[in-house]
């Protein structure tokens, strides 16, 4: 099988040695796996197996966004040689908050502004639930007055707001009654977050500035362009 590959290289020099340096980026292979996985035939039908692929779909969507992101910025400040700014530590280190904070101290057009950005917040929102292993609550309500079923609700915030934004974007119906299979995390939510993964990727590398953004163009066209 025809596959493209990406080789990021660099280099500079000490008082004693000329330094080559390989760079191996996470986020295209996350990526690359997602899209064999998503876009293949042949998923087995159990609702139980779907929901958990769906779960591990966007625990890996929401690295390589933060992955990329991260890249994003420290290729636009690194010169490959050793001594590295405290920050590159804490882009490392820190979440998804302070890496987007930072892009946009760095950059002029910010992340709010690209396509589908609020696809992405959601999914950290779901993301950073799913990553502790939060428990999803339903609540299923009815007056006793008039014995009116009221809409479900999620009870944690960050799972009602991504109910809101699923149903506002017609993936998912407004219902009033509960489901352990109809969850916020299905193979068809996986999905959707995952198409919108790529056009908000897509958008951010076209628009970004950096002059040095070459290597990860390349690496997101492995990703479109490589067919499983």
């Amino acid at each position: 099988m025809d596959e493209i590959f990406h080789v990021n290289v660099g280099s500079y020099t000490t008082d004693t040695h000329n330094v080559i340096v390989f760079k191996t980026r996470l986020w295209p292979y996350i990526l690359m796996s997602l899209k064999w996985l998503i876009r293949r035939s042949g998923i087995p039908s159990s609702t139980n197996l779907q929901n958990g692929l769906g779960l591990i779909i966007i625990n890996n969507l929401a690295m390589a966004i933060e992955g990329l992101i991260t890249d994003i910025i420290i290729d636009h400040l690194d010169n490959y040689k050793p001594q590295k700014p405290k920050l590159f530590d804490e882009l490392n280190k820190r979440g998804w908050r302070f890496k987007k904070d930072t892009y946009n101290k760095t950059f002029k057009k910010q992340l709010e502004t690209y396509s589908s950005y609020k696809s992405i917040e959601n999914l950290f929102l779901l993301r950073n639930n799913i990553a502790h292993g939060k428990t999803h609550l339903e609540t299923n309500e009815k007056k006793l007055a008039t014995d009116v079923i009221e809409k479900v609700k999620s009870v944690d915030n960050k799972y009602q707001q991504v109910r809101l934004y699923l149903i506002e974007q017609n993936v998912i119906r407004d219902k009033d009654v509960s489901s352990n299979a109809d969850v916020l995390w299905t193979f068809n939510i996986s999905k959707f977050f995952f198409e919108e993964s790529l056009k908000f990727i897509q958008s951010v590398i076209h628009g970004n500035e950096s002059s040095k953004k070459v290597g990860i163009e390349k690496e997101f066209q492995m990703v479109l362009h490589n067919k499983y």
